[in-house]
């Protein structure tokens, strides 16, 4: 703070000190005036020192403010640095006055995208007033809580506000809430494992637990539970196909002229992630696939200014799209193929479109290659058939616990069909979801270690185009459960296991 910011807050202080409240204000105003309510000027200093004000002087800085605010008609900038100071003083305070016009000053966030400084300031006001916010207010601060380089105080008051469970202003979202009033309390806390969704390529195992779980909660009765679990996944789809309505609340556009309104609200966008995903253990539904490919269109519109609403989301429908073993999933997939131009999902689409390929065999004959199953555990694919008893000897290292317990979960793949197949056409071959694969090729099997070829499918959104679509490193059979148990979770990077190969590409532990 420069010396004319010092002196304003020193003469903030004596005007405070000696009662005189027309001179804290014109030193308030003219420290707003001066840094452009800018809270990094001498304006987010002179709020910083009223706000550590005993509360004596704050009351006498409240009581006087209304009669200032009348004077200060014609002047709405001033008017607004008025009511943001006295936000700022109120708390702890009896009766502070101007209520309906900060609130009045508040409800134009509901408009926006974001909440900014301003906003939490009034925001934080009313909560410690014991007052509400509105539903559009709490979306607001909330939008902005999620939203990359927002300053701490809002991520911290957007985390506090836990109510609606969704934001309002997206019809879908709206929709879900007012079934949740009559659906129960089960419903509201499927609603919520939804929303607590990450942005990863497929559900964590824990997460896809509790999902599980608290679909068999909503069918306790076993004689009633498929008919139940199909109720629920046509309640899930209702909602689903309501994504990508025009908006109940429109947005107001951006400083830089960014149009808000045809894109997923970044907080409730979790939520649809985490619906599509529980789809994936409910029963199938007729309209699953044309709802899939919507939702997945939604998410990648780009509107002005602003970037694909939620590319991960649309991956989740497609992953959730390329699972589904019927004629309608097929040509959903075909279609976006076609359409989707976001890198990072068109990739993807293509990788799930050619999943069945056609493997080179003996000359002149050509065998085509069925997909590897989709699994809870991690596929192992064995490629050698040239010593079976070899196979067996590797069979029974890789099932055998070590001595502490541990044992890696794996899918074993032993088809001849997979004779001598390439990486690349295992990486092919996998479905989405299978981002770990293991090998069990000719090295694995001729070498006393057997050095086992571990593959790690990578994300699909990413926007380089030199980025290899898969890793690869060996580890040896004992010490195959180290990385299959921390990968398959998400416990450990791939990195770690990379950076700890011994020189000639192989992990053998830590």
């Amino acid at each position: 703070m420069g010396q004319l910011g010092v002196r304003r807050v020193v003469r903030l202080a004596e005007a405070a000190e000696a009662g005189d409240w027309v001179a804290f204000w014109d030193v308030a105003l003219e420290a707003h005036a001066a840094g452009s309510g800018w809270r990094g000027s001498v304006w987010g200093e002179v709020l910083d020192a009223a706000q550590r004000m005993p509360q004596e002087v704050r009351e006498g800085a409240a009581l006087a403010s209304s009669a200032r605010y009348r004077q200060l008609r014609d002047d709405s900038g001033a008017r607004r640095a008025l009511l943001i100071l006295l936000a700022v003083i109120s708390p702890g305070l009896p009766d502070a006055p101007l209520v309906p016009e900060r609130q009045a000053i508040l409800a134009t966030a509901g408009h926006r995208f974001e909440a900014d400084l301003d906003d939490a300031t009034l925001a934080e006001a009313e909560l410690a007033a014991g007052r509400d916010l509105t539903a559009p207010v709490i979306a607001a601060i909330r939008r902005s809580s999620v939203t990359p380089y927002t300053p701490e105080s809002i991520v911290a008051l957007g985390q506090g506000l836990r109510e609606p469970i969704l934001n309002v202003g997206e019809p879908w979202a709206e929709q879900v809430l007012l079934d949740l009033a009559e659906l129960g309390e089960g419903w509201t806390r499927l609603l919520q494992h939804a929303l607590a969704s990450r942005s990863t390529a497929t559900p964590p195992a824990r997460w896809e637990k509790t999902g599980r779980a608290l679909l068999e909660a909503l069918s306790p009765q076993a004689g009633a539970a498929d008919g139940n679990r199909a109720e629920v996944s046509e309640r899930i789809i209702s909602w689903l196909a309501l994504v990508g309505r025009p908006r109940t609340i429109p947005l107001q556009p951006g400083f830089n002229g960014e149009q808000f309104d045809g894109t997923v609200d970044p907080y409730n966008a979790p939520a649809i992630r985490g619906l599509v995903w529980l789809l994936t253990y409910l029963p199938p539904h007729p309209q699953a696939a044309v709802c899939l490919g919507s939702v997945t269109e939604v998410c990648l519109r780009t509107a002005k200014g602003v970037g694909p609403g939620s590319p991960e989301t649309a991956q989740a429908c497609i992953r959730m799209l390329s699972s589904m073993d019927d004629e309608a999933a097929s040509a959903e997939l075909a279609r976006l193929a076609a359409s989707v131009t976001h890198q990072g999902t068109r990739k993807l689409l293509q990788r799930v479109v050619t999943s069945t390929i056609t493997a080179q065999r003996p000359p002149g004959r050509e065998i085509p290659l069925k997909s590897l199953p989709l699994t809870d555990d991690t596929p192992l694919i064995r490629t050698d058939f040239s010593d079976n008893a070899a196979w067996q000897a590797l069979h029974t290292a890789i099932m055998t616990p070590n001595e502490d317990g541990f044992l890696a979960h794996l899918h074993i793949v032993d088809n001849p069909a997979y004779r001598d197949v390439t990486t690349e056409q295992v990486v092919s071959l996998a479905p989405a979801g299978a981002d770990l694969m293991i090998v069990a090729d000719q090295t694995a099997l001729t070498s006393p270690e057997m050095p086992l070829l571990a593959v790690l499918r990578n994300e699909a959104d990413s926007d380089d185009e030199a980025k290899q679509d898969h890793e690869e490193l060996r580890v040896i059979a004992k010490e195959l459960w180290s990385i299959e148990n921390n990968i398959s979770i998400g416990n450990m990077d791939w990195e770690e296991f990379v950076d700890a190969c011994d020189g000639d590409g192989v992990f053998r532990g830590f």
